[in-house]
C-alpha cells in the first residue's frame, strides 16, 4: 500500500479499498501461516521483523511448549508493548521528547545529510534482524543520503531552500523511488526462495491428511 503513494497510482486515501486490502491480506496471511507453520516458521530463518516478531509470538502460543516458559514470554511481549506505547505517547502524543532529527549541510551545490528517528519498535527491529540486516540497513542508509541524495540533489540546486528541507524534497520525490524498486525486487525475490518451503508444507499437510484418514479407517474396520 506504500508503494502506490510512492509510485503516486494513489493520489488520495481510499478508506475501504485499503481496509478491504487489508482484511484479505492478513486473512489470507494468517490462513496460510497455520498450515505452514512448520515449514516457514520452525524450519525457516526468517530475516525481516514483521515475520519473526510474528513466528516468536507463535512459537510462544504454542502447546507444545512448556507451561512456564509460554506464560513467561506472553508477559515479556505485554511488558514490552506497555512500556512502547508510554514512550509513544511522550514523543508522539505529548511532544515531551523529539520522536525524530534531521541534519543537512550544502557542499558544492550538493547537499549532504540524514534522518534519525527515535521509537522502540525500530529497537526491537534492529534486534530481531540481527547483526546482518543491521549492516544491511546501514549500508541502504549510506547509499541513499551519502551517495544517491547529494548526486539528485545537484540537478535540483535551490539556493532558496536550507539543506534539510532540500535533502527532504529529494529524499521524498527521487531516493524513495529508487528505494521502492530495491524492495518490489526483494519481494519477488523472497518468494521465488519461498516456493521450496511452500510446496514441501502443503507435502506434509497431504501426508498428515492422509495420515489421519487412514488411522481412522483402521478404528472403522476394528
Amino acid at each position: 500500500i506504500p508503494g502506490l503513494f510512492m509510485c503516486g497510482y494513489w493520489s488520495e486515501f481510499p478508506l475501504w479499498q485499503t481496509f478491504m486490502i487489508c482484511l484479505c491480506g492478513g486473512g489470507l496471511g494468517v490462513l496460510f501461516t497455520i498450515p505452514l507453520r512448520r515449514a516457514m516458521v520452525v524450519e525457516s530463518k526468517l530475516a525481516y521483523p514483521e515475520g519473526r516478531a510474528a513466528a516468536e509470538i507463535l512459537k510462544v502460543a504454542n502447546k507444545d511448549q512448556s507451561n512456564k516458559k509460554g506464560k513467561q514470554g506472553i508477559k515479556e511481549i505485554a511488558l514490552g508493548s506497555f512500556i512502547a506505547a508510554i514512550f509513544s505517547l511522550l514523543t508522539n502524543g505529548f511532544k515531551l521528547a523529539a520522536s525524530e532529527s534531521n541534519f543537512a549541510f550544502i557542499w558544492n551545490k550538493m547537499v549532504f545529510g540524514f534522518s534519525m528517528g527515535y521509537s522502540l519498535a525500530l529497537l526491537g527491529a534492529g534486534y530481531l534482524v540481527g547483526l546482518a540486516g543491521a549492516i544491511a540497513l546501514f549500508v541502504g542508509m549510506f547509499l541513499a543520503w551519502g551517495i544517491f541524495t547529494p548526486y539528485l540533489s545537484n540537478f535540483e540546486f535551490d539556493s532558496a531552500k536550507n539543506a534539510v528541507d532540500l535533502a527532504s524534497s529529494v529524499w521524498s520525490s527521487k531516493v524513495r523511488l529508487i528505494g521502492t524498486g530495491a524492495i518490489a525486487i526483494a519481494a519477488l525475490w523472497t518468494l521465488i526462495e519461498l516456493l521450496k518451503p511452500v510446496i514441501e508444507g502443503i507435502k506434509e499437510i497431504v501426508k498428515n491428511v492422509k495420515i489421519t484418514n487412514q488411522e481412522k479407517n483402521e478404528r472403522t474396520n476394528i
